[in-house]
C-alpha cells in the first residue's frame, strides 16, 4: 500500500493488477484496477470499481483503449 501511495505522488494514473488477499489494501487506491479471483470478489463486496480479467491478453487489449 505504501508503494502505491508513493507512486500516486509521482504519476497521474496508477494501474494495478491483482488477484488475491495481499492486494486488498491497494484496491481502493488504484486509478485503474484489474482484478480476478479473490480480489474481484472483494471489490464487488466493497463496491470498488475494477476491470475483470482472465489473462494478461485481456489487460493488454483493455489498455490499448486508454490514452495516457
Amino acid at each position: 500500500c505504501n508503494i502505491l501511495s508513493s507512486l500516486k505522488n509521482d504519476y497521474d494514473n496508477v494501474i494495478y493488477i491483482g488477484d488475491g488477499v495481499s492486494d486488498f489494501c491497494v484496491a481502493p487506491l488504484a486509478d485503474i484496477l484489474y482484478a480476478k479471483s479473490r480480489l474481484a470478489d472483494y471489490c464487488i463486496s466493497k463496491e470498488i470499481d475494477f476491470i475483470k480479467f482472465d489473462t494478461f491478453g485481456d489487460i493488454a487489449q483493455s489498455l490499448s483503449e486508454y490514452v495516457f
